[in-house]
């Protein structure tokens, strides 16, 4: 901790500035505490904390002392001060000076750029006729040989005096700054000064630590994750970090650094299936009058893909308990809960500048899902489901996701409760693919032809070109009637639909179909693995119908 000791001289009124020692950062601000250490005389005093940023919000402003001295008041200013100039004419000559040293640097480069310019053009031109002078009696070799010798000496005299110019600009440019900086500290300008009166009642001579604490704008923290899972296991590894950035205008250097929830590509996401329905058409409404009837009609398709936005069905349950092995102190409750970091960090007042800070991990006891949706893609998705171990909640940040060490891509991590469901997509395989082929037909039925009938064929399509077997779950959907004169009916299925539980409480209702399957290693072209099944949907003929 950097402390400043000040001896006062009675009847003095001291000007101390007090750094930041530790610092809590929101969501959307931080705490900042300041220590200064100042040696105070017995009897009432006044100690005036100059240095405050302008983030400050002085509304939030505490103080307090240690020892035998008590705060008995505190007041805010904003004072405004014009410092005289010092020699700022003989400072302004000199940044005239460095100015046109620069420049000269300058000059002397274009010169080089001139040079070695007509140099270029020489050795184009001789290229150029010895090309075409090649293979007869007007060639002369010596003669161009000594031509190509001169343009290339002369070549290495312009590099060589290159990288001097390089020293001599940066030399320019340094003695440029320096003078500049002479010249804004010589004054002449208004500076604004925020400062504290902090008023004291001394109970006898000690030396005593002021505190001053107040919230500040421009500053910020976020969660961050590294979710990394074996792809042999399923297990997840979650790292947790924090991303602080701060603008405030005053590094935070060797604080304590405290984190709280509290408030003063190509997607990776697999396609999600709703529910699809089949309904009477209501009538159209007579149009109005000196309006045409806009038209009402939609394929299967357009009524399919406007039904896709249902949440993904199943469901994880938890089969062990882990928990966080944090490296922050974790204090608080489960929703406002604060990290305390180890050790002591620096956070420059940069927005450029992000300290990721790393406060645990976890391993999370997951599964690995294999997802296709051939309704959507032909592509199979690899998710983790895993829980959260608890017992704090998970709030939302960016996610980095790897696979057996490597890089994969990046999503978002949902607000989740202990306990909650975690689902975490890792992309496409490359490995494995899904297809839907679908044929369609329509017809009449019934003795006198008074049923419409629509039918679907639907050959399912899954190919697996590595060396082991593996499971896939399956996603599709039906349509669901909401009219009794409509029947939906699924005939043929050649594989019985998951007994999941919560799939057949949740998601089956909804018209989702689920199977959990395994596709044997090297099943491809005639050997792949294949699910069929039969659509059959009738209704009273002379009825329209949407979603068919």
């Amino acid at each position: 901790m950097l402390t400043l000791t000040l001896t006062l001289s009675l009847g003095a009124v001291p000007t101390v500035e007090a750094h930041p020692v530790a610092v809590t950062v929101y969501p959307n601000r931080a705490w900042v505490q300041r220590e200064v250490l100042v040696e105070l005389a017995e009897g009432a005093q006044e100690v005036i904390v100059t240095g405050l940023p302008e983030t400050i919000q002085s509304d939030s402003i505490q103080a307090s002392a240690s020892g035998p001295a008590a705060v008995t008041d505190v007041s805010y200013r904003v004072r405004t001060e014009s410092t005289p100039a010092a020699d700022r004419d003989e400072l302004a000559g000199a940044v005239a000076r460095a100015e046109d040293a620069l420049l000269s640097v300058m000059n002397r480069a274009k010169v080089l750029d001139g040079q070695e310019a007509f140099l270029e053009g020489l050795r184009a031109k001789a290229v150029s006729q010895g090309a075409e002078q090649a293979g007869t009696e007007a060639l002369d070799t010596v003669a161009a040989g000594r031509q190509m010798s001169f343009i290339a000496d002369k070549m290495a005299e312009i590099l060589s005096a290159r990288l001097t110019l390089r020293h001599d600009q940066a030399a320019a440019e340094q003695s440029l700054d320096a003078a500049k900086a002479a010249l804004a500290a010589a004054g002449g300008a208004s500076v604004t000064h925020r400062e504290l009166v902090v008023r004291l009642q001394v109970a006898r001579a000690t030396a005593s630590t002021i505190t001053v604490s107040a919230l500040e704008h421009r500053a910020s923290w976020s969660p961050i994750y590294d979710a990394r899972i074996d792809a042999s296991t399923g297990d997840v590894k979650l790292d947790y970090r924090g991303q602080v950035v701060q603008t405030t205008g005053e590094n935070w250097p060797d604080v304590e650094m405290t984190l709280s929830t509290a408030e003063p590509s190509t997607s990776l996401e697999p396609p999600t299936l709703g529910q699809w329905v089949v309904d009477e058409a209501a009538p159209p409404p007579p149009p109005s009058a000196g309006r045409a009837p806009k038209s009402r009609g939609r394929s299967a398709d357009t009524m399919i893909a406007e039904n896709f936005a249902a949440d993904m069905p199943g469901g994880v349950e938890a089969s062990g308990q882990s928990y966080f092995a944090f490296q922050a102190t974790v204090g608080g409750g489960p929703v406002n809960v604060t990290y305390t970091l180890p050790g002591r960090v620096d956070v420059p007042s940069d927005g450029d500048s992000q300290r990721r800070l790393r406060i645990g991990d976890t391993m999370l006891d997951g599964s690995l899902v294999r997802l296709a949706v051939p309704a959507r893609t032909d592509e199979v998705f690899l998710l983790a489901e895993a829980v959260n171990p608890g017992p704090y909640l998970l709030l939302p940040g960016a996610t980095s996701l790897f696979v057996d060490g490597g890089f994969v891509g990046r999503t978002h991590m949902p607000t989740t409760a202990p306990g909650e469901p975690v689902k975490m997509p890792f992309g496409p395989l490359p490995t494995l693919t899904s297809e839907r082929h679908v044929k369609t037909e329509t017809s009449t039925t019934g003795l006198f032809g008074d049923t419409a009938r629509f039918q679907q064929k639907i050959t399912i399509v899954l190919e697996n070109a590595t060396d082991e077997a593996v499971e896939v779950r399956v996603l599709d959907h039906r349509p669901v009637s909401r009219n009794s004169k409509i029947k939906v009916e699924l005939d043929d299925l050649s594989d019985p639909l998951s007994t999941d539980p919560i799939y057949q409480r949740d998601e089956k209702p909804k018209g989702i179909l689920r199977w959990d399957i395994e596709v044997p290693a090297n099943a491809v072209g005639e050997t792949a693995r294949t699910i069929t099944w039969t659509l059959d949907v009738r209704w009273p003929k002379g009825m329209s119908v949407t979603g068919v």
